[in-house]
């Protein structure tokens, strides 16, 4: 994979997670607002895990730009559900 080609999929992935945390934010609010409190807190539990997704995908994106290498494992992005599957097969 060539160095342009890593610093757009790290782009793509940046706004992957910055989607997932939107996601989950308007989640919260749709479940805040219809009553359901106890879902409204289990998805406020997931922000600061979306969050650091996102400050690690940011980092591997400023490592890019800044004309570091980044091995093409780093640039690989699960999405909330598959890392959620992941985490209950193992």
């Amino acid at each position: 994979m060539t160095m342009e080609q890593k610093i757009d999929k790290a782009r793509f992935t940046l706004g992957q997670a910055k989607f997932d945390l939107t996601m989950a934010k308007e989640q919260v609010r749709l479940n805040d607002s219809q009553g359901a409190p106890m879902l409204a807190k289990e998805g406020e539990a997931k922000l600061p895990g979306l969050r650091e997704i996102i400050k690690q995908r940011r980092a591997i994106y400023d490592r890019l730009l800044a004309g570091e290498d980044v091995p093409e494992e780093e640039l690989e992005f699960k999405s909330p559900r598959e890392r959620e599957e992941e985490q209950y097969s193992d």
